[in-house]
């Protein structure tokens, strides 16, 4: 059983540490309007506010109210296309000129009848239409209406910069709180005696050298050895995986070879070879804690309705590039996961470390071969029939690219498979019978993967303009602020993670560089989702 939130024991203290480091960044954070305008902070302040009134009261709304804003509303696609790009078109147009009423309007028209012939030329893509929400509908029209404003009353610099404020405020006052809360109230229920029969499964292609770390680990786990099966599944490796492997049967570990058929295929052969009531899922090159599994196990028979748990990810091999990756994972992956934790729809179950209800997997047909990110697509699936999914503390050690030209060749994986996911399930976005799938997931997918990437390199473009234009002692301060309140955010969630310190000097490069790397990565893949299908490990 783990520590109560209450009392004087390490949690409570690291919880008192965390909420003194958020503390500390909120009013360092609103200090920040002494170098923007006041109207900034008011403008964060009232965009969190709604977004904060809109998800605690969604759930309580009236019947008739959630059944008008769920309506779906038939929309031409070209249309649809057509009155995004006036928007950016009148935007640009702001940015060069003054515009009148008329410009605005023939810039429109023109939009328009560009999309309608496109619509000619590719019916396939434009042609038909699209049910959404009105929901969706009315956000859309906010935003766009919002975009003008800030296009028409403020220079493109002073509008990235507004835009930077309420990006970080919506972090800061919606993603922590709900990290913080979901981190006080886990708990580790005691598990039944006897403990429930758990299957780990070990999908591996190429992973020598590795694999026999991963199996160890799993052995030494505090789970009772009777009630635990392992079932490594070499999918066709052309290196010595399988015998590494097979040095361990004596030990009760299950070896299966099969063709090469991609890790969703290894998943599904040992599923369907395997007999535990719960399927620990975890990467051939990862290392599972002693207490993972039992944490796994224990949070799945006490929530009847959970499909799904994913654990906590440490990245343990030296290097700066690595060592920003175990601070991107603390700061962005997993406060992310905490806050989805809360309402019990986190989006991606880490492939490293997942346990599943079988009930669950067999419910939704098991992991598909149509994308490139099968942790992605099978957490959406479970969503989907009804399933919860959550984060725990769960803690498993993987390595991370040490290249760029290998994380790149991650990311771009991640990112591809990620749209198509999002493509493939596009009607979660459209219907509201999915919950928070509908209202909170696939809302922050969309914004994060079309919007963050060119605003982020927007930010980057004019921060280097200013500095070979005219550098000021005003743009200094604020850089200085925004390393600052970075840190602070950055402390929160490593007080949450309970991450190493040392990190904590790599926070300027998720401010700049690194994380414009990633942004590319964003695009490029949504760019090859489009054209490249063959996927490889």
């Amino acid at each position: 059983m783990s520590e109560p939130t209450g009392g004087t024991g390490p949690r409570a203290r690291s919880d008192a540490k965390a909420l003194a480091a958020f503390t500390l960044v909120s009013v360092v954070f609103v200090l920040g309007g002494l170098l923007v305008p006041w109207w900034y902070i008011g403008v964060c302040l009232a965009v969190v506010g709604a977004v904060g009134a809109t998800l605690l009261t969604a759930p309580h709304w009236p019947e008739p109210l959630s059944r008008l804003l769920g309506r779906r509303v038939p929309i031409r696609r070209w249309l649809g296309a057509g009155a995004f790009a006036a928007v950016v078109g009148i935007v640009a147009l702001i940015g060069a000129r003054p515009v009148t009423v008329t410009s605005a309007a023939w810039t429109a028209l023109l939009c328009l009848s560009c999309a309608a012939v496109a619509r000619a030329l590719a019916p396939s893509v434009l042609g038909g239409t699209s049910r959404c929400p009105v929901w969706l509908l009315a956000v859309t029209g906010s935003a766009a209406a919002g975009l003008l404003f800030a296009a028409r009353e403020l220079r493109p610099g002073p509008a990235l910069l507004l835009a930077v404020f309420v990006a970080l405020a919506l972090f800061l006052w919606i993603v922590l709180p709900l990290g913080l809360y979901q981190r006080r109230r886990e708990e580790q229920p005691t598990l039944s005696t006897p403990a429930p029969r758990v299957s780990v499964v070990i999908p591996a292609y190429n992973e020598s050298g590795y694999i026999g770390d991963c199996i160890e680990s799993i052995l030494a786990s505090s789970y009772p050895a009777e009630r635990l099966e392992v079932v490594v599944v070499d999918d066709g490796s052309e290196d010595s995986t399988a015998a590494e492997a097979e040095a361990y049967r004596e030990q009760g570990i299950t070896v299966l070879r099969r063709e090469n058929g991609g890790k969703h295929a290894a998943i599904n052969l040992g599923l369907l070879c395997s007999t535990g009531e719960y399927v620990v899922a975890v990467d051939a090159d990862s290392r599972v804690g002693p207490d993972a599994i039992a944490t796994l196990a224990s949070r799945l028979q006490a929530e009847p309705d959970l499909g799904g748990i994913g654990g906590t990810v440490r990245v343990t091999n030296d290097g700066t590039l690595a060592r920003v990756q175990a601070l991107e994972y603390a700061l962005g992956i997993h406060s992310m996961r905490r806050a989805y934790s809360v309402f019990g729809a986190v989006p991606v179950l880490p492939g490293c470390l997942t346990a599943f209800r079988r009930e669950a997997l067999e419910e939704v047909g098991g992991f598909d071969p149509d994308t490139a990110t099968e942790d992605f697509d099978i957490t959406i699936q479970l969503l989907k029939h009804g399933w919860k999914t959550r984060h725990s503390s769960a803690l498993v050690s993987t390595s991370a690219p040490t290249t760029w030209s290998g994380l790149r060749r991650q990311r771009l994986r991640w990112h591809r498979g990620g749209a198509e996911t999002m493509w493939k399930h596009w009607d979660a976005l459209t219907d509201s019978q999915y919950g928070y799938l509908h209202w909170i997931v696939l809302p922050v997918q969309v914004v994060s993967r079309l919007l963050i990437p060119p605003v982020s390199f927007a930010v980057l473009a004019l921060v280097a303009f200013h500095f070979l234009d005219n550098l000021t002692g005003h743009m200094l301060a604020l850089l200085a602020y925004f390393v600052l309140v970075t840190a602070l955010i950055t402390a929160v969630t490593l007080v949450m993670d309970e991450g190493d310190w040392r990190l904590l000097v790599y926070a300027p490069l998720l401010l700049v560089g690194y994380r414009h790397f990633v942004e590319y990565t964003v695009a490029a893949g949504m760019v090859q989702s489009a054209s490249n299908r063959n996927y490889d490990w």
